[in-house]
């Protein structure tokens, strides 16, 4: 763990497989200036966080989630949204999104689908799997948007699929 100049925290992770840069998991907090990286920090309340459950009675969504591993797209829509408020965790891969989980669980979870190593769908598995994040929304966000590709996310268990580009009035009421 390093940090800069403003006192920034900044992790980074092995590649998680040959030929790729090492991969950084940044959290920014909407009520901080700050990035910071929080990738094997524990949580230092004994509580176990939980995730939103999918169907509860208006959730307020907190901590967002995104996983793309075309970075700029990634660190973008992390930016767009910890500007409106939201807490926002950005990794370029499943592997790293996985690892960014031991801080803060997701209230909504918006995945980039054609990812190398563990793509959306195995990403969308695995996060099932973790404890209180069974009925955690999660979105697809992709370039593909044909008939088939919209019935494949719906199958593998995703609560939405968005196109990319994705406009803000469409993200804006995905998270209401």
């Amino acid at each position: 763990m390093t940090a800069d100049e403003s006192g920034t925290r900044i992790a980074q992770v092995a590649p998680t497989h040959p030929g790729r840069r090492p991969q950084a998991v940044l959290r920014t907090a909407a009520h901080s200036n700050q990035n910071m990286a929080t990738l094997h920090e524990k949580n230092e309340d004994s509580s176990t966080p939980r995730c939103a459950p999918a169907d509860a009675a208006a959730p307020k969504i907190r901590n967002v989630l995104v996983v793309d591993d075309n970075v700029d797209a990634a660190d973008s829509l992390g930016a767009l949204l910890s500007a409106w408020g939201y807490d926002v965790t950005v990794a370029h891969d499943g592997p790293a999104a996985l690892a960014a989980l031991q801080d803060t669980l997701p209230d909504i979870a918006l995945l980039d689908i054609g990812m190398p190593a563990m793509d959306g769908y195995e990403l969308a598995a695995h996060l099932r799997f973790q404890p209180g994040c069974e009925d955690l929304p999660i979105v697809a966000i992709t370039g593909s948007g044909g008939p088939e590709d919209v019935r494949r996310s719906r199958a593998k268990g995703f609560s939405a699929h968005l196109v990319k580009p994705v406009s803000a009035a469409s993200l804006m009421t995905l998270l209401k």
